[in-house]
């Protein structure tokens, strides 16, 4: 094993090409997620699908940590830096979503409106997108302020609250600031987002990790089989409703909703970032 200098762990073809190809197929299978579990089975009762959608969220939620890490390690940046170039981030996807989402509201209720039966509705449109954008509209007081199909919103919510929480920790200059930080963002947004936490975290674990060893093309392929196995194991194993979810052990947690499966989300996020951690491995013997 060797320590690896920062600007080694990402400057390869190969490492940005995979990456960008996890992030179309999770972006992909959220799509269908949802166009599944909630158009056709508003239609029609039934799914076309495979319930995936949650699983995807997972790999954003890796390598959000895992690229986050790798940029503020590897680049001199301020907080005021830091924060610009987040929200520019999350904007240049919200606002036209928001826009997309009530065009489609206003079209599809004229034509099929129990296609939003569970999926909010248009009323105070403006405030909710308020909300949304102020990335408000999940947490502990307001369950959520849904967007008509904005649903998909409290992943970027949470994300959002755990690039503050990291900021709070890289940029603070006072030891006490970070845990006051954290504790307040924390009891806003309640336990769902709390316990996927450490989902997240395991990307940043993943490239700290990746500074310091490095293994052999065969060692590589081998973890990144392996990661890829255990990951298709967890999904088909059923275990996110009974082995590896906290209600299993923990009665009386009808308020959770996502974290229910934290152990089962962590178990995969962990295999994930190891998958990725292989990747990188593996590409330092791949050529263009």
């Amino acid at each position: 094993l060797r320590r690896r200098s920062p600007s080694e762990i990402t400057k390869t073809p190969f490492l940005s090409l995979y990456y960008d190809l996890v992030r179309a197929l999770a972006a992909i299978i959220v799509v269908f997620h949802h166009y599944s579990q909630h158009l056709v089975k508003a239609e029609s009762g039934r799914v076309v699908f495979p319930h995936l959608g949650q699983e995807a969220v997972i790999a954003f939620f890796v390598l959000s940590g895992f690229v986050i890490s790798w940029v503020v390690d590897t680049r001199t940046q301020s907080i005021g830096n830091f924060l610009v170039k987040r929200l520019a981030r999350f904007y240049s996807v919200m606002v036209p979503a928001i826009a997309i989402l009530g065009m489609c509201y206003l079209v599809t209720m004229q034509l099929e409106p129990k296609l939003y039966q569970y999926q909010g509705d248009g009323e105070h449109f403006w405030l909710k997108a308020l909300f949304t954008m102020g990335f408000l509209n999940f947490n502990s007081m307001v369950y959520q302020i849904k967007l008509p199909g904005g649903s998909p919103f409290w992943s970027l919510t949470y994300e959002f609250w755990y690039y503050i929480v990291f900021a709070l920790w890289v940029f603070s200059k006072r030891w006490w600031f970070p845990i006051l930080g954290t504790t307040s963002i924390f009891m806003f947004l309640g336990w769902d987002a709390f316990l996927l936490w450490p989902v997240w975290l395991t990307g940043v674990a993943i490239y700290w990790l990746s500074k310091q060893i490095t293994l052999k093309p065969a060692q590589a392929q081998v973890l990144f089989g392996l990661s890829l196995g255990i990951m298709v194991s967890l999904y088909t194993s059923g275990w996110r409703y009974s082995v590896l979810a906290i209600d299993t052990y923990v009665p009386g947690l009808e308020n959770l909703r996502y974290a229910k499966a934290a152990p089962y989300f962590l178990c995969l996020g962990l295999m994930m970032g190891l998958n990725f951690l292989a990747a990188k491995n593996w590409s330092h013997s791949l050529t263009l």
